[in-house]
Formats: C-alpha cells, sequence, structure tokens
C-alpha cells in the first residue's frame, strides 16, 4: 500500500477510506495512491472543488 495510514483493502480488496481529510504528508502519499492504483479506484477531490482528482477528466 502506497498510503497505509490513509486507505485499506477489506477482505475482497475493496478499498476502505481510512483518513477523509489527510494533513499535508498523507496527502502527498494519497496522490501517489490515486496516480498508481491499478484499476482507478482511488481519485482524489478538494473539499472546495468537489471535482475529480488532478489529471483525470471529469466522468460524464
Amino acid at each position: 500500500m502506497t498510503a497505509p495510514d490513509v486507505f485499506d483493502q477489506d477482505d475482497e480488496g475493496l478499498v476502505v477510506l481510512l483518513e477523509a481529510e489527510p494533513d499535508a504528508a498523507r496527502l502527498a502519499a494519497a496522490r501517489m495512491a490515486a496516480g498508481v492504483c491499478p484499476s482507478g479506484a482511488i481519485t482524489l477531490g478538494g473539499p472546495a472543488s468537489g471535482g475529480p482528482a488532478e489529471g483525470r477528466p471529469p466522468s460524464a
């Protein structure tokens, strides 16, 4: 896991959010995790933006 303080996996391999608003150090790890997640299951959006993660197009 790239960001074990922010995300975990359940017994079925599904992502479990542990920290909804990570501090700056954990946010960097969360961004990295979103970028390398092979299934694309992790996305980030800022509380003010409500939008998609940086670098990802908005879904239709």
